[in-house]
């Protein structure tokens, strides 16, 4: 759970990032993610540098009876290293390329359609 809240909170945080850049200044999909992914960068390395080195110990499996809680040091560390490329690299190539392919955009509803 912890592997996955942190790795999709980090893209999360960079799609909406990107989509309120777009709103306020109009930009299109490929200049907001361009502009939000450097600005991102920084509180992404920072979430995913201080929890790898805190579970590093864990991972190494250094103390009496460690080797019980390794496993999970193991795939933390190594799960959100490679989650924290993907979120940086893949992410915005999939935000760009999936609404180019697939219309996402909707018609604004009228508050009568919701009775």
């Amino acid at each position: 759970m912890l592997l996955v809240g942190i790795a999709v909170n980090n893209a999360i945080v960079m799609i909406d990032f990107a989509n309120q850049l777009r709103e306020k200044y109009g930009l299109s999909r490929r200049t907001a993610i361009i502009k939000a992914a450097p600005q991102r960068l920084r509180p992404i390395l920072m979430t995913t540098i201080t929890t790898v080195l805190g579970l590093l110990p864990l991972a190494q499996g250094v103390d009496e009876g460690a080797e019980f809680l390794q496993p999970l040091g193991i795939v933390i560390f190594y799960g959100l290293s490679f989650a924290t490329l993907l979120t940086l690299f893949v992410i915005p190539c999939f935000y760009v390329l999936l609404h180019e392919v697939l219309p996402f955009e909707r018609e604004p509803r009228s508050p009568e359609e919701d009775f």
